[in-house]
């Protein structure tokens, strides 16, 4: 039951790259400098589970955010998470691995 409580998550945060939300405005830096690289704050987004359950938010930072199919590329990255409710570390590595199967398909 966990897992598939988890797995919504991850999935529902896919929607990150989709449409900014208000809700997270001023939680998330607009820059963030690491490894001699500027990332810039691209898009942002709640993260709920069973779409309903607010469980915080996520956001996606990127070089350039005109190029989103820097997503999927080795191209360096980040994304940052707020989680305003306890995520047990076991739990976010399975439904991220299984966001990653969904998405990335035999790439994973």
């Amino acid at each position: 039951m966990a897992k598939k409580w988890f797995t919504r998550i991850a999935i529902l945060s896919s929607l990150l790259i989709h449409a900014p939300l208000n809700l997270a405005d001023g939680l998330f830096p607009q820059t963030i400098n690491a490894e001699s690289n500027q990332f810039n704050l691209c898009s942002q987004a709640e993260l709920k589970a069973y779409r309903m359950i607010h469980v915080g938010f996520a956001a996606v930072y990127l070089e350039n955010c005109s190029d989103l199919k820097q997503m999927l590329s080795p191209a360096a990255k980040r994304i940052r998470f707020i989680y305003e409710r306890e995520i047990p570390a076991r739990a976010f590595i399975e439904s991220s691995e299984e966001f990653l199967k969904i998405n990335l398909g035999a790439k994973y």
